[in-house]
């Protein structure tokens, strides 16, 4: 299935690794001979290592190549017992800043990684689009140029996406990934300008338009579950009468 090639690819990366007994910082082909390699796409290369980087297997040296990892990454103590809403809130503070700053130094192959990554992200395949919603914002803070920044919008990002689990109904998914559309083609309009104030201005929109599609879940759960109550006092009410 198209939708979990990336995971496929990532895969025969690893296999790679071992078959070569590659060591901790050993540098491995770059994305267009892995592509040629394993006969895909440059893009579904990049998303298999981007996979395998949040995995801590390998180590995306921006402008330098990619490498095998010295180690996994640790789980993210401080943030992963953290409240979705908080954690939206959090990134909405941090990657609105950072998409100011990669207004300014993104480059033309960044532009089309967005374009492309927008795709995927609004697909029907609902696993493979948030997926690819996070390479997304992945791609977007690593343009900024900034390592620290990068990695601690990473780590925001996972957190938050763990924190996110909650699957909506077919309805709910067609609206959020139109929501997801809508606010990823404007970010990009604003990158394609290279206009930090648009770009801040876009991704404070998005993410307000993300709290307002999960409160709107919340509350309908919410309502659902005092309505399931309600019917059950109801019903233990008749069966004693």
């Amino acid at each position: 299935m198209q939708s979990r090639l990336y995971l496929k690819v990532a895969e025969q990366i690893l296999a790679y690794i071992a078959e070569k007994n590659l060591p901790a910082g050993a540098f491995l082909p770059n994305e267009r001979k892995f592509a040629e390699m394993l006969a895909v796409s440059r893009s579904t290369v990049r998303e298999a290592e981007v996979a395998l980087e949040s995995a801590g297997w390998i180590t995306i040296n921006r402008g330098r190549g990619r490498t095998v990892a010295a180690t996994f990454r640790p789980e993210i103590d401080p943030l992963k017992d953290l409240d979705e809403l908080e954690l939206l809130e959090a990134r909405s503070v941090v990657e609105s800043g950072a998409a100011a700053l990669a207004a300014h130094n993104i480059t033309q192959e960044q532009l089309a990684t967005l374009a492309e990554l927008m795709e995927y992200a609004t697909g029907a395949d609902w696993e493979h689009a948030r997926h690819s919603q996070q390479v997304f914002y992945q791609t977007l803070a690593a343009a900024t140029g900034n390592v620290a920044l990068t990695r601690s919008i990473d780590h925001l990002i996972h957190a938050y996406f763990k924190a996110a689990s909650l699957v909506p109904d077919h309805d709910g998914q067609v609206a959020y990934l139109q929501l997801v559309k809508r606010g990823f083609s404007d970010v990009i309009s604003t990158m394609t300008d290279h206009d930090p104030a648009g770009a801040r201005k876009a991704m404070r929109s998005h993410f307000y338009d993300i709290l307002t599609f999960r409160l709107d879940c919340m509350e309908r759960e919410a309502l659902a579950a005092t309505r399931a109550a309600s019917a059950r006092e109801r019903e233990r009410f008749l069966m004693q009468h």
